[in-house]
């Protein structure tokens, strides 16, 4: 009875903490939530057997993977685990990392839409340069194959 009461404080502690640090999530920017996120998880990690541990938070304030990144531009049309597919079987033919990946797919969105391709969406172009850039070769820039490709659209 008496070891359930303290994992109850600690728990509620966690708790207090959790909401502490959403509460000023804004103010700290994203870097600063998932470290205290990632720190809050850790506190509720030692908890004794048997017990619940409190969710350290029930969705992002901020999209957190690349893919959460390209799904958000798109409006949360479709499911970020879509965007995840695609943009797994992409980063083993791009020298760029994943994060870098949804990075060019947004500038080349955000340039097409600039130049009247208004139509085209973020999945569009992650689809585009997953079918323009061969599998099974060296690692390509595909910041070129979507440079290529914008300037493509922009002509027509």
């Amino acid at each position: 009875m008496r070891q359930r009461t303290k994992t109850g404080v600690g728990l509620g502690a966690v708790v207090v903490a959790v909401l502490a640090i959403g509460g000023c999530g804004g103010a700290q920017g994203q870097g600063g939530a998932e470290r205290a996120g990632a720190s809050a998880g850790t506190r509720s990690s030692g908890a004794t057997a048997g017990a619940t541990p409190a969710p350290v938070s029930s969705a992002p304030a901020t999209p957190t993977t690349p893919a959460d990144r390209l799904a958000a531009l798109d409006g949360g049309t479709r499911p970020a685990a879509q965007y995840q597919d695609v943009l797994g079987a992409l980063a083993p033919r791009c020298s760029e990392d994943p994060a870098h990946l949804a990075g060019i797919i947004g500038s080349t969105l955000s340039d097409l839409k600039k130049h009247g391709a208004g139509e085209e969406d973020a999945f569009g172009v992650l689809q585009h340069l997953e079918q323009s850039v061969p599998a099974g070769g060296k690692p390509v820039a595909c910041e070129k194959a979507a440079a290529k490709y914008a300037a493509s659209r922009e002509a027509n």
